[in-house]
């Protein structure tokens, strides 16, 4: 599959612009996926969760692929890279680790999301106990490490069906186990109607890892359909040696996407690739997206909340801070009840105006959001106000 080495000194122009587009999906590769383990390990709490606990495992495999295999095969394809050479056979080792890296990352995200929706409650006391994920992530290095080495055994054994033995257990068997485990997703859903608010946000969360499993698969199965073909079919003569490269660009390119759906689908990661950036580059960004979305959310919070205190542990004021609470520290913090509270502020201090609106002002008499009366005081009683948001200024 590898041995389509370009002769040194004769690369055509086609050939050179080859490799250059391989030069820069090597820099969009590291870059993406460095943005996301970044974004994971630096921006605020909101993105440990179970999943992306996993999806930084796959994002660090990507990772790998920008680092190794694609410069190993810009070398292989400018011809400076001797075929069946050690280095040649550390670059198939690479390439192997890092494809099995992915579709396992994958495999055990399919089956974390089917858990999610299926036993919630049994989910949450996985992401307090933490022990499984951590035996989840050992395990997929393991396998992944393991299956690299078995390719020695061919180099030195010549094993003649390594290569079916590679795409059904690399390829094959995990996409079975991730086609099952969305049937049960959306089957789930459609019992339950998506009455209630964290299924729709386990589905929605589901639906985003779907598209990434989606885009795997499209970009992977020529790749390892082509090796099968190359391996075992009498008509691989009639292959054409222009369709390796394609095929390659192809599986490759794949390490590049998955930060772009993350961006596109997930409001969370969007909000902290664009803190990051404009960490790095001057930029008028300054959360205004982060405080719109979290005040948004108070009531969709609150009633998950309410969906899991059956036995009345909460109530509504312990409940609203339990949500303010989880808010990142930077982020300007309004408590306030919705229903005949008593207004109160957090870091935040309303100023009263004239039409009946709360502006509220940050520390530094910035002004960040507004919220509106919706019932006046009672005549004669302690003021109680009750204020709904109404959006950032």
């Amino acid at each position: 599959m590898n041995s389509t080495a370009i002769t040194p000194n004769t690369l055509r122009p086609e050939e050179v612009v080859e490799l250059v587009f391989l030069a820069c999906l090597v820099v969009v590769i590291i870059f993406g996926n460095v943005m996301v383990c970044l974004a994971f390990a630096t921006v605020g709490d909101r993105l440990k969760t179970i999943t992306n606990y996993f999806v930084i495992n796959l994002a660090t495999s990507d990772i790998l692929v920008g680092v190794f295999s694609v410069p190993f095969w810009i070398w292989v394809r400018a011809g400076d890279l001797q075929l069946n050479s050690k280095a040649y056979y550390v670059f198939i080792a690479f390439d192997i680790l890092s494809g099995t890296m992915s579709i396992l990352n994958l495999t055990v995200i399919s089956l974390e999301r089917m858990y999610a929706v299926r036993f919630p409650a049994k989910h949450r006391n996985i992401q307090r106990q933490k022990w499984p994920i951590h035996t989840a992530l050992g395990l997929t290095w393991c396998i992944s490490l393991i299956m690299a080495g078995t390719y020695y055994i061919k180099v030195f054994y010549r094993w003649h069906y390594y290569t079916v033995m590679v795409v059904s257990l690399a390829f094959g068997f995990p996409t079975t186990v991730i086609i099952g485990s969305y049937i049960v997703i959306f089957s789930t859903a459609r019992k339950h109607v998506m009455k209630r608010k964290r299924l729709q946000k386990e589905i929605k969360l589901a639906v985003m890892i779907g598209i990434v499993i989606i885009l795997f698969l499209l970009c992977w199965s020529p790749f390892f359909l082509m090796n099968v073909l190359l391996e075992y079919c009498p008509c691989k003569k009639m292959i054409s040696t222009k369709f390796i490269p394609l095929v390659k660009f192809l599986h490759y390119s794949n390490s590049m996407m998955n930060p772009c759906v993350y961006a596109y689908r997930n409001s969370d990661f969007r909000s902290a690739f664009k803190k990051l950036l404009c960490r790095w580059f001057p930029c008028d960004y300054k959360g205004r997206r982060d405080r719109t979305s979290s005040f948004r959310s108070i009531g969709s919070q609150n009633s998950e909340l309410a969906e899991d205190d059956s036995e009345g542990k909460y109530t509504y004021e312990t409940k609203l801070k339990t949500r303010l609470n989880s808010l990142e520290p930077n982020q300007n913090r309004i408590l306030f009840q919705e229903l005949n509270g008593v207004h109160e502020n957090g870091s935040a201090t309303p100023v009263q105006q004239d039409n009946g609106l709360l502006l509220h002002q940050d520390s530094n008499g910035d002004a960040v959001g507004i919220l509106r009366q919706i019932n006046p005081p009672k005549p004669g009683k302690k003021k109680q106000l009750s204020f709904v948001f109404v959006s950032t200024v």
